[in-house]
């Protein structure tokens, strides 16, 4: 795809030690193809004084979000700074949170999924993941994730739920195979609807905020029904500062 069909990566945040971003969705994060558009080359293409010579790919990518994924992606600037975050993801203190949409309505308001996640090994063509309950599923690890019930409503008039998802491991694609395991999954999600999910525009997933040390950063929620008709909400079951205000400490 050429870039000027690709959203400029807006700066969320700017300081000696990070560059936070808010990451588009369908850009991977980098790339060995210099001709594929990534978050790295728009970057590059649009904020050169920040890109990093001394770094093989012009940043330092210690944080990672799918391609499909948009939102809060946070780059570090020195290796001192991408070292202190790499320890805190290993000590598990960074406060991660996700909006999605996913089909159907959830009978919980709120519950928390706790089954390990492994590769799947049926999948030759891409690396696709799976819940330890799988024949195929090998090398499998813990993962949790909290989902929280926000709205209710119906997309392409199909019923749907907004939730904020809250993972307190990191495994990949955790947050989309936890939805599918449950029996709801993602809207848009290409590769878990087994690649039949073709109508949305996009994979309705977006890291919503990021806190870790001095930095706490939220973006704005891009699944609201000014933005996609075919979202239409019917309930509102809780929000988003309503959530914050109410729970004392995160995650």
């Amino acid at each position: 795809m050429a870039d000027h069909v690709h959203k400029i990566p807006s700066i969320l945040h700017l300081c000696p030690d990070y560059i936070v971003v808010d990451k588009p969705f369908d850009t991977p994060i980098n790339s060995e193809d210099p001709h594929m558009v990534s978050v790295e080359t728009l970057l590059s293409k649009y904020y050169p004084h920040l890109r990093d010579p001394s770094v093989k790919h012009g940043f330092r990518f210690q944080h990672r979000l799918d391609l499909a994924t948009s939102g809060v992606l946070c780059l570090c600037r020195t290796k001192k700074s991408a070292g202190k975050m790499f320890r805190e993801f290993q000590k598990r203190s960074v406060l991660k949170h996700y909006i999605a949409l996913v089909y159907g309505h959830l009978e919980s308001k709120t519950q928390t999924v706790e089954v390990a996640v492994g590769e799947d090994s049926s999948v030759r063509d891409i690396h696709k993941m799976c819940t330890s309950d799988s024949e195929s599923c090998i090398n499998p690890r813990e993962a949790i994730t909290e989902i929280t019930v926000l709205e209710t409503g119906t997309y392409n008039d199909q019923p749907a739920t907004k939730v904020l998802l809250r993972p307190h491991t990191g495994r990949p694609h955790q947050l989309r195979v936890h939805c599918d395991h449950i029996g709801h999954r993602i809207v848009g999600d290409y590769m878990y609807s087994n690649r039949q999910d073709t109508l949305p525009y996009r994979m309705m997933l977006h890291a919503l905020r990021l806190r870790f040390n001095e930095l706490d950063i939220l973006s704005k929620d891009p699944f609201t029904s000014d933005k996609d008709e075919l979202w239409k909400v019917t309930d509102t079951i809780n929000t988003y500062n309503n959530i914050c205000t109410s729970e004392s400490s995160f995650p």
